[in-house]
């Protein structure tokens, strides 16, 4: 996964709702821009799911003040979601299943918070 100018992650689709950078009330930044892969772009597109497909990802990027803040991702893995969380360095953060990401996540659709699955 490459970024493109601006730091867009370069062949991605945008999440919906969130086709530019996103006022966001999260841990995550002031501003969001929240990428997915194309096995979520499929799911969305598919009609009704109970549950997101293994191997869906969604990649956040968290902005403060303008500025890069974080670099989130979770990625599904059977029945349980995989979180990463980096700085803007590279540096992990958190990574695997720790409760920081899972207290909130919990409450998602499917783990999700930002979007819901199709119904």
């Amino acid at each position: 996964m490459g970024r493109a100018a601006g730091g867009r992650l370069s062949g991605w689709a945008r999440a919906p709702g969130y086709e530019g950078r996103t006022p966001s009330a999260t841990v995550h930044g002031v501003e969001v821009e929240i990428f997915i892969n194309e096995v979520m772009v499929e799911a969305l597109a598919g009609g009704s799911l109970a549950a997101w497909p293994d191997g869906a990802i969604v990649v956040k990027d968290g902005f403060m003040a303008g500025e890069p803040h974080i670099v989130v991702a979770m990625q599904k893995r059977g029945d349980a979601w995989f979180f990463a969380e980096y700085e803007t360095s590279g540096e992990v953060v958190y990574s695997g299943d720790p409760h920081a990401c899972t207290r909130c996540h919990d409450d998602g659709d499917d783990g999700i918070l930002a979007f819901d699955l199709p119904r």
